[in-house]
């Protein structure tokens, strides 16, 4: 059973997983669904988190604390790029950008795929701002 991937985190698993406070990871959360971002509740209270959840809270953070965004500014780009599902369940398509390296090793196609992952955040940017 150690083997078994766990799907669903809590708030402060992606808190140490991405270096930050709890109470932080909440403001995130509350300026994302305050935009239309869902994220599923495991007792109609507590957030369950989803590894999409982290990347999309990654994003947040990056574009916070090296971009120098708002909170407010950072959460519209990252709801732009991920979208929202709709009633029947259905995932829009949309810039999911990972910037979560759990391993630590960087490769030449790695630092090519984040050059690309920035570019599609700075694309959400001037979307957004265009909007």
């Amino acid at each position: 059973m150690d083997n078994v991937i766990k799907t669903r985190m809590k708030t402060s698993e992606i808190a140490s997983r991405l270096g930050l406070e709890t109470v932080t990871i909440r403001k995130y959360c509350l300026e994302l669904e305050k935009r239309g971002f869902v994220f599923k509740r495991n007792d109609g209270k507590n957030r369950d988190f989803t590894s999409e959840d982290l990347n999309a809270l990654s994003q947040m953070n990056h574009l916070i604390e090296v971009a120098k965004m708002s909170r407010v500014a950072a959460a519209n780009v990252v709801v732009a790029g991920h979208g929202t599902s709709d009633d029947t369940g259905n995932e829009p398509s949309s810039v999911s950008v990972s910037l979560v390296r759990t391993d630590g090793a960087w490769g030449l196609d790695d630092v090519q795929g984040y050059l690309d992952q920035q570019d599609d955040l700075i694309r959400n940017v001037q979307n957004v701002n265009n909007a």
